[in-house]
Formats: structure tokens, sequence, C-alpha cells
């Protein structure tokens, strides 16, 4: 399921956003079990600050999250700006889903972030949305 309240709500503490959901959205990505990497690459203008958020859901059954990992990188330098392992391998078979916003400033020029999801079991649906001012 796509995001319905986008991070234009919230961004604007940051600055004017940036608004091009063919670089900037991704939605309806299918992930496997284990560990699955998808980016969001060639972001231009390149940013430095804003907010991510993920969305994973629509899972198989006894699809579950184990950890997350966001990074942003300019094709250099990789920085990771958030990574947790999820408590208690929570569901995201449907209707559960689980939803990760992170705020970021980074010193590099990112141009790509990558989200690394771990399921413990089956599939799910992974959506991206990230929300810059500059």
């Amino acid at each position: 399921m796509a995001f319905t309240n986008r991070l234009l709500l919230i961004v604007p503490g940051f600055g004017t956003p940036i608004m091009n959901d063919a670089l900037f959205l991704k939605s309806g990505t299918a992930i496997a079990s284990g560990s699955t990497t998808t980016s969001l690459a060639g972001l231009t203008p390149a940013i430095r600050d804003g907010w991510i958020r993920i969305k994973i859901s629509g899972g198989t059954a006894g699809s579950t999250l184990t950890s997350y990992v966001i990074q942003l990188t300019d094709g250099t330098t990789t920085e990771t700006c958030d990574s947790q392992t999820v408590v208690g391998s929570p569901s995201v078979v449907a209707p559960a889903q689980c939803v990760f916003i992170k705020a970021f400033l980074s010193e590099l020029a990112v141009t790509q972030v990558n989200v690394i999801i771990v399921l413990g079991t089956a599939g799910a649906v992974l959506d991206i949305e990230v929300g810059a001012s500059n």
C-alpha cells in the first residue's frame, strides 16, 4: 500500500521541500525473506538534510521484520543514518505494517539512499519516501 499522507506535511521545518516522485519516492517494491537492499538512486539535486520514511507491509503468511538499515551515499562515501534490530520481530502481514521515520543531516552531497530490510520469514512490500529541503 502506497503512502497516503506524505512527508511534505512535516518537512517545512527543514525549509522548502524538493518534490520529485520519480526520484524521491519508491512504492510497492517486493522484498524477499532474508536481507534485501532497495535503493533510491540518482537523487538530483544532491541532498544533505530532510526525512526518510520506510513502510514494510503486505507480507505473505508468517512474514516478520527482523531489522533495517538506512544508508546515505554520495557515490564514494557511505553513511549509516539509522540501524535497528526490531524488538519482537513484528508481523507485517496485512493489516499489520511497520513504519519508520528518520530525520537526517549529512555532511555528504547525498545522491542515493539505500534501505536494507531483513525479514525473518516470507516476503513483504517496501515503500520508501525521502523529503529533502535542498
